[in-house]
């Protein structure tokens, strides 16, 4: 009976890269973009109005009142 042949050398096809692997710098690009856009508009649609110097008086307008000295005497 012959003997078999030893095989030496498998020739197999490597499996295909999944889709996450084939495409993930493409999405990271896309977050990034998207990100870096949402950053930079600044959030206007979203806004509070700041508060204005109505309700905190300057120093020249409250020092204009009666000074303590006077009410002391």
């Amino acid at each position: 009976m012959p003997k078999p042949s030893p095989v030496e050398f498998v020739i197999a096809k490597p499996t295909p890269p999944g889709w996450w692997k084939q495409n993930r710098h493409i999405v990271m690009l896309v977050v990034g973009l998207l990100v870096g856009s949402w950053l930079v508009s600044g959030h206007d649609s979203t806004a509070t109005p700041s508060r204005t110097n109505q309700d905190h008086p300057s120093r020249r307008c409250r020092n204009q009142g009666v000074s303590k000295r006077s009410d002391a005497t």
